[in-house]
């Protein structure tokens, strides 16, 4: 989850929370695995 990571450089409690959005919508089926660790870091 480097795109959490990268997003949210000074804040990891923001990081997290990305990083447990992204696996509630795998785990409602809003989204697959490949779908969001498809995800690039921008910049």
């Amino acid at each position: 989850m480097a795109l959490a990571r990268a997003e949210f450089l000074d804040d990891e409690t923001m990081a997290e929370l990305h990083i447990l959005r992204a696996i509630l919508a795998v785990e409602r089926g809003n989204a697959s695995l490949e779908e969001i660790l498809r995800q690039e870091v921008p910049g």
